[in-house]
């Protein structure tokens, strides 16, 4: 390290008179002070300029700098020539940083002194934001999952970071870089952007890092502006960002091949790019005219990035292996793959598979080629895809299940279900014997992704799973899953219940026809996805005594039977909630003389005012039927604990990553799919809360 500060903190100013102050005093009560703060005026029209020019008079870490307005990245790119830290750390004007953040990210620079430290956030909605006004815009929802980090450490192949590591992009300010990584490589904003810069420059740095550490810490506080209401605002707004986003495409390609990252790494180029662009194009469709010119250079962009794929995907990968099976016949018969076809020409001599390609076409359509008209991909990449696909999901697949088939019997059905949540386990559980004796099976094998869900299946429902129960990786449950739908559910002895298929569509026709709910997650698993009627038997689960257990529990945290209230304030959707909404809660129920715990796992810290404890699986619902009452987020421990005989407050958040609004409490409801009856259960909002908090403190 030189001898100058640690960290540079580059902040913008642009009218931002009244959000500086809060940006400015969290930098500056930093724990740590070997810092400069340096603020750029871009030209502001209000007293921005004099209020950081104050700042800068009472501490000396703060650097004011003016110029005429050039726009955030010319500001920034300003803020890069300007450091002297060893490393940049850019920050909204109109955010805040918690006072320990430098002190933490300093830490763990010592620790790895990685070229790229990525963080946690929280997203706050600006005073002038609105409830009604959140269905404008669809990035509240989208933050809210990728602001979470998990503790990792990327050593090489920082692609892989970029591209699937959670909080890697589109955000700017959850990440310090190392000023040299910069400097050496001449990394700068793309100042021909008008959106999309943070994007680019993480596509530009990324792949030179050499190390990457991510931390779990919610450093950086974003507070997230109200969009404009005016519609033609809205739509001009789309016509401009779809055209930047083919922009920032097309510069980040040039950037990659200059890298000579290309053709290897153009699938991960792909999977980004094709989805940003199609649902560009999505927004901006009711335009016919702009939507077609849009498409047509889409199309143009794509088309040879998507050829020069295949034919390296093709030219790389050893396909000489010979595909036996008697039994396993598709189109007109393919025993084998040619060995390393470098060209498309060579391929289509090679193979007529006119049924093959029929199947292999509707999952084109649904992919990449979504965006492109299909008659274009057609012509060029039909069969390559095809047999790239064929390769990664169908050949491996096949050999994944005959491993597993070896392994657990060849006369064993293979079962499992769609989304392997210890939620979704649990439910399917409660059908499992009905299906299982309707079906007269007598050798079948569940298999599970997970360690909590093996664990939900074995602890609950021992007289189902034990001896019929195999783990098995995600990648390989994905192959199963497509080798299944390739070859049709009747040419494979492997179920798989699934009750995502067409959601969306069976609740607006269910609804429609019975009116209120409709159909439910566990209607959708026992009609659709299990075959079962109505009236199919649900078995409980199967419990060991764990009296002796759960009595060692209570003494050990000296919680009172009948008064002690479980915390379940962990989940998906944990940061919709409003701020200090379960310390409200311990407040008022500790007053009434309850004792209160928060169930916590590994890495989970207890509520403001109560103790952490860990229940395992096996002992939850008997714990729960002593302590008395059990308040959580609607997760998969919901479902596990509905059979308790305690008072059960479930919450429903609008914001929940997987459902859209007002969807979640009626499709998850556990009043209205059976498994419990009087659960108090809420849809919560920023602004409901209070009222809420009072309902319970009344039930309980």
């Amino acid at each position: 390290m030189n001898n100058n500060v640690l960290f540079s903190i580059i902040v913008p100013i642009y009218n931002v008179e009244k959000d500086i102050p809060l940006c400015l005093d969290s930098i500056l009560a930093q724990t740590y002070n070997d810092f400069e703060v340096i603020c750029i005026n871009d030209g502001s029209k209000d007293d921005s300029l004099n209020v950081v020019k104050s700042y800068e008079k009472k501490d000396s870490r703060v650097k004011c700098y003016s110029h005429e307005n050039h726009g955030v990245s010319y500001t920034r790119n300003k803020g890069i020539e300007l450091a002297k830290g060893d490393y940049i750390w850019f920050i909204d004007s109109d955010d805040w940083i918690d006072k320990d953040a430098c002190s933490i990210l300093s830490e763990e620079i010592k620790k790895n002194a990685s070229d790229i430290i990525v963080f946690g956030g929280n997203v706050f909605m600006s005073k002038d934001w609105n409830e009604e006004d959140e269905y404008l815009d669809n990035a509240f929802i989208y933050f809210k999952q990728n602001l979470n980090t998990r503790k990792a450490f990327y050593e090489g192949k920082s692609i892989n970071a970029l591209m699937y590591e959670t909080g890697s992009y589109p955000l700017i300010w959850n990440k310090v870089y190392k000023k040299e990584l910069i400097v050496l490589n001449d990394i700068k904003y793309e100042e021909s952007l008008a959106l999309g810069e943070d994007e680019a420059f993480l596509f530009y740095i990324y792949p030179l890092a050499q190390t990457i550490s991510y931390i779990p810490n919610k450093l950086y506080h974003y507070q997230r502006n109200r969009p404009s209401s005016a519609t033609d605002k809205i739509v001009r707004q789309y016509v401009k960002r779809a055209n930047q986003n083919l922009r920032m495409a097309q510069i980040i390609e040039g950037y990659w091949r200059k890298l000579e990252l290309f053709p290897e790494y153009t699938y991960e180029y792909l999977k980004r790019y094709c989805s940003l662009l199609y649902d560009s194009a999505m927004t901006i469709r009711y335009d016919r005219k702009t939507y077609e010119e849009y498409i047509k250079n889409v199309n143009n962009f794509l088309g040879e990035n998507f050829i020069e794929f295949l034919e390296y995907s093709l030219s790389s990968i050893d396909t000489s292996q010979v595909f036996e099976h008697k039994e396993y016949k598709v189109g007109r018969k393919i025993y084998y793959i040619p060995n390393r076809i470098h060209s498309l020409k060579e391929y289509y001599e090679c193979f007529g598979l006119r049924k093959t390609v029929k199947r292999i076409n509707r999952w084109l359509k649904k992919s990449i080629c979504r965006i492109i008209k299909w008659e274009y991909w057609k012509e060029h990449s039909t069969f390559c895809r095809m047999i790239y696909f064929y390769y990664k999901y169908i050949f491996k697949g096949y050999s994944d299940y005959k491993k597993i088939k070896k392994q657990v019997g060849e006369k064993t059905v293979l079962v499992s279900c769609a989304a392997l949540g210890t939620g979704d386990i649990y439910q399917v559980s409660l059908l499992l014997k009905e299906w299982i004796d309707r079906n007269e099976l007598k050798d079948y094998c569940f298999l599970v992704v997970g360690n909590n869900e093996k664990k939900v299946a074995e602890s609950l429902f021992p007289q189902l799973y034990e001896g019929h129960i195999l783990q098995i990786d995600m990648s390989t449950h994905e192959r199963l899953r497509k080798l299944r739908t390739f070859v049709g559910k009747e040419n494979i002895d492997f179920y798989y219940f699934c009750h995502f298929d067409n959601m969306l569509d069976y609740l607006q026709i269910t609804w429609a026809i019975q009116g209120r709910h409709g159909w439910n997650m566990m209607d959708f698993y026992r009609f659709k996805g299990m075959n079962l009627p109505e009236e199919a038997k649900l078995i409980g689960p199967c419990l060991a005594d764990k009296a002796d257990e759960i009595e060692m529990l209570f003494k050990r945290y000296n919680l009172k039977c009948g008064k002690t209230v479980l915390l379940a304030p962990y989940a998906t959707c944990v940061d919709s909630f409003p701020a200090n909404f379960w310390e409200n809660i311990v407040d008022r129920l500790q007053k009434k003389g309850y004792t209160i715990c928060t169930n916590c796992g590994k890495d989970e810290i207890p509520v403001v005012g109560t103790e952490g404890i860990f229940i395992p699986y096996s002992s939850i619902i008997q714990f729960l039927d002593k302590a008395g009452a059990y308040i959580g987020i609607r997760s998969g421990l919901s479902d596990i604990i509905s059979s308790s005989k305690c008072k059960k407050v479930v919450f429903y958040t609008e914001h929940s990553m997987f459902w859209p609004d007002g969807v979640a409490m009626d499709y998850l409801s556990l009043n209205d799919m059976g498994l419990t009856s009087g659960a108090l259960e809420f849809l919560i909002s920023q602004v409901n809360s209070d009222e809420i908090i009072e309902e319970i403190c009344k039930a309980i």
